[in-house]
């Protein structure tokens, strides 16, 4: 019998299927009764598909979502939140729980496209979700959305043993360095070597099972030690 919920994601390009993959390879290894799917655009590479296939991650193609030419522009160093549109497909930045519905999809995706305050919103999918929910949603605990600067900013409020999901926000991601910078190690270092173990027991793995699609992945990382 087909699960009646899963965990989704979106994948648009290859410097973020390390992320996808670790992230499939964490549920996996605690016994998810619920699988990853991955949202995917045509603009993903065909090799990282089929390496998220070979691994057993159901895929589904999505066609890219963005406001009317001209509409938004973002700031040179958030241009990573350009693919974040695509989100409203099914989720947003962080992490929420949906019932999906066509007609809910619909209105959302009409007032991406008609809402005169799209251009002010500085996090694409997640602004237009709080405005339009604005007064319609419920809050999860913070463990199943948990910003892994929490973990130094509140440390009162943090506790590791609680998280279920972490959520590594900022440009720089675990992947882009395997040392964390001097300067970010009592911020991030701690939750950055979390990433990496996983990646570490996923690398015994795939070695085996998929030793081409494990040498693209590589290409994908800063696995260098300093």
């Amino acid at each position: 019998m087909s699960p009646k919920a899963a965990y989704v994601t979106l994948l648009t390009k290859t410097s973020y299927l390390a992320g996808t993959i670790v992230l499939d390879y964490g549920l996996r290894s605690v016994n998810s009764k619920y699988p990853l799917v991955v949202m995917v655009t045509p603009s993903l590479p065909q090799d990282a598909i089929n390496i998220l296939e070979k691994r057993g991650i159901k895929t589904r193609n999505v066609n890219s979502l963005e406001p009317k030419p001209g509409v938004h522009t973002l700031a040179g160093h958030d241009a990573r939140f350009a693919d974040t549109w695509t989100k409203l497909s099914q989720l947003n930045s962080g992490t929420v729980v949906l019932n999906p519905s066509g007609d809910l999809s619909n209105s959302i995706v009409h007032f991406l496209w008609n809402h005169d305050k799209v251009s002010e919103f500085a996090f694409p999918d997640q602004d237009l979700l709080t405005a339009f929910f604005s007064g319609r949603w419920k809050p999860i605990p913070w463990y199943y959305n948990a910003l892994r600067t929490l973990r130094y900013t509140h440390p009162d409020e943090w506790s590791d043993d609680e998280v279920r999901c972490v959520h590594y926000i900022l440009p720089d991601k675990p992947w882009h360095s395997r040392v964390t910078p001097l300067e970010l190690e009592a911020q991030l270092g701690e939750t950055n070597r979390w990433w990496w173990a996983q990646f570490d027991k996923l690398a015994m793995e795939m070695q085996k099972l998929d030793p081409e699609g494990w040498n693209l992945l590589l290409t994908t990382v800063d696995n260098s030690r300093g």
